[in-house]
């Protein structure tokens, strides 16, 4: 069942369910006409919102329900691979940044112990 269909099923407003899910009215308009796809999170939240007649394979072209699980569950582990690729590289830069200052501090007081700054 889609956005639409469901919102005309329990006659409530799109701003409604926005509220149920969390999201702006704007937000769930796109979700509704097909010009966006919602992120996993909200997949579900809408899914939770709906009482599980909107699922996440109304959002894909999916045959079977089964076929968009999988689809949905690949979606989360590119996601969360993301997420550990920025963590790795945001702590690789902390890293240098420690060394760096931590070797222009000591070429500094170095500098100062010779004289020549």
């Amino acid at each position: 069942m889609t956005i639409n269909q469901y919102i005309a099923q329990e006659e409530i407003s799109l701003s409604q369910l926005a509220d149920r899910v969390g999201v702006s009215r704007a937000a769930m308009s796109r979700y509704a006409k097909g010009q966006r796809i919602p992120k996993p999170p909200i997949m579900s939240k809408i899914s939770v919102a709906t009482g599980g007649l909107v699922t996440p394979a109304d959002f894909y072209d999916c045959i079977e329900e089964a076929e968009c699980q999988l689809h949905f569950s690949k979606e989360n582990e590119m996601n969360r691979d993301s997420q550990i690729a920025l963590t790795t590289a945001l702590f690789f830069l902390f890293i240098m940044f420690v060394i760096v200052s931590a070797l222009g501090s000591g070429l500094y007081l170095f500098l100062r112990l010779i004289g020549i700054y």
